[in-house]
């Protein structure tokens, strides 16, 4: 089952981590059509078990954990919610301030660790590992809302309407704090400067959901005045390099799309509906060129190219961000 792993840390972390394994109880790279990330290592420790391990090693900041944390739900949802998830992590550097963001993931996955480095891993630490994941009690009611949301979001896809996002020759035109300053003027001109929020944020559960002390909150590139269900993030997009980005808004959405009333997670009485601007396109592989977009779309965010901003008072202001 085993095929070859890209990356020569990876190759030797994760060769440390299936010694002692019998060779026809797991699989390196395997393939999940709905997931964004694959999963590193696919083991089958007994009969009708399954754990997906995810090996990570990149600068801890909350875009990389929350991109991970986008792993985990996109398993959990389309693997199966008894799937075991476990993660490695070697951070580079190890930044204290961000102790939080690892306590998160130290709280939702079924098990995580770090490493400073691959040599680090004992001999067949999945063995271990296997045996101690156990999934989160706190992500079931959110797990369940999620799978329910998700195919009343993706009610909204239409090839038709999202076909130019998907072309590969729309270019993005715009420098990044130039595309900023550019959809900043096309507002004010469209709805008014008293309208336009900077920065505004928006309260998401991810400390719920990580068991963490505070609350926390997402900053957006704009918001409305007088709605506050509504918030615009602005992304500069081509044909490569997006799907990173595209894994942390789409937790970003998922948290977003509920509240904590009497320390229970619910659904917002009020869906909350962020739009994001495109400048430039989000195709997808060749074999499927929607799958960004529909991804996208799965989690609540509404997509809007740069050309088109002349829908927006439309679409704000009568609240129907999904016609």
């Amino acid at each position: 089952m085993e095929s070859s792993i890209r990356g020569s840390w990876k190759k030797a972390f994760v060769s440390r981590l299936i010694q002692g394994l019998d060779q026809n109880s797991f699989q390196t790279h395997p393939y999940f059509p709905d997931l964004l990330r694959q999963p590193d290592l696919l083991t089958v420790p007994a009969p009708g078990k399954l754990t997906a391990v995810f090996a990570y090693r990149y600068h801890i900041s909350w875009h990389t954990v929350l991109g991970s944390l986008e792993d985990l739900f996109e398993t959990k949802i389309h693997v199966g919610e008894h799937t075991a998830v476990a993660a490695f992590l070697l951070p580079q550097p190890r930044q204290t301030a961000y102790e939080d963001a690892l306590q998160l993931l130290q709280n939702t996955f079924d098990s995580f660790q770090t490493f400073d480095q691959a040599a680090d891993a004992p001999p067949g630490a999945l063995r271990a590992v296997v045996n101690r994941a156990s999934p989160k009690a706190v992500l079931k009611d959110f797990l369940h809302y999620e799978r329910e949301q998700t195919q009343v979001s993706l009610r909204q896809f239409s090839e038709m309407r999202y076909r130019p996002l998907v072309e590969q020759s729309r270019q993005s035109e715009l420098p990044g704090r130039d595309l900023e300053d550019y959809v900043d003027h096309r507002l004010r001109a469209l709805l008014g400067n008293h309208e336009i929020v900077k920065q505004p944020l928006m309260q998401n559960v991810k400390g719920f959901l990580g068991e963490l002390s505070r609350r926390y909150s997402f900053e957006f590139d704009f918001g409305v005045s007088g709605h506050s269900d509504v918030a615009l993030e602005v992304m500069r997009s081509g044909r490569y390099g997006s799907r990173e980005k595209i894994r942390y808004l789409m937790t970003k959405a998922r948290l977003l799309r509920y509240e904590i009333v009497d320390n229970r997670l619910l659904p917002r009485p009020r869906a909350f509906r962020p739009l994001l601007i495109v400048d430039g396109n989000i195709a997808g592989p060749d074999h499927d060129p929607y799958r960004y977009v529909r991804a996208l779309i799965s989690v609540g965010w509404e997509l809007l190219r740069i050309d088109e901003m002349e829908e927006l008072p439309r679409l704000i202001r009568h609240a129907d961000l999904q016609s």
